[in-house]
């Protein structure tokens, strides 16, 4: 398991509606959930974007401020998150 730290949210949340659909969507986020945010990302030294999936609107504003609320990184340990494994599911 490795530690991941996420720096900021910068963009969303937005629904799955929000987005330009293509015939791969469907396979690329996790079934429940309609909602997401962007968050850069750190994991072994490298600032990257992931997708954080949500199954509320309610789920992803509350995560969104969270994380707007931490002057530094807030640190998770990576249990498949960045996977869509547990969609919404961030302790």
């Amino acid at each position: 398991m490795s530690t991941v730290k996420i720096w900021a949210v910068t963009e969303g949340p937005k629904s799955v509606d929000e987005i330009e659909y293509d015939d791969n969507f469907a396979e690329d986020h996790p079934e429940g959930c309609n909602y997401f945010t962007v968050c850069k990302v750190e994991k072994n030294g490298k600032l990257e974007d992931h997708e954080f999936w949500f199954p509320t609107l309610t789920n992803a504003h509350e995560f969104k401020n969270f994380i707007d609320s931490h002057m530094e990184a807030v640190e998770i340990e990576d249990e498949g998150i960045l996977d869509y494994k547990d969609c919404g599911n961030i302790n």
